[in-house]
């Protein structure tokens, strides 16, 4: 597991798992918190400029960034095998 805190020593903090679904790949992603959970038509208000981000929405009144889950596995899949090599 390619997985170190920012110190590069292992992390070891509570962590809560989280499944997504990106067209046929599932993805097991590991957070630090959970703010809050919304059930919402979700609409997208601004694409963002960064990768790693689909874009900007209001959720539950605020305003939340949206993770590209496809970009963030690709940079971590590059990053953990540029560590291997």
């Amino acid at each position: 597991m390619c997985s170190r805190s920012r110190s590069g020593s292992p992390a070891r903090r509570r962590a809560w798992p989280s499944t997504v679904r990106d067209g046929e790949r599932s993805y097991g992603l590991v957070v630090e918190r959970i703010l809050d959970i919304v059930e919402q038509e979700l609409k997208v208000q601004r694409r963002a400029p960064r990768v790693g981000l689909q874009g900007t929405a209001v959720i539950g009144g605020k305003v939340t960034d949206l993770l590209d889950i496809a970009a963030v596995v690709r940079r971590f899949e590059h990053d953990c095998q540029a560590q291997a090599h």
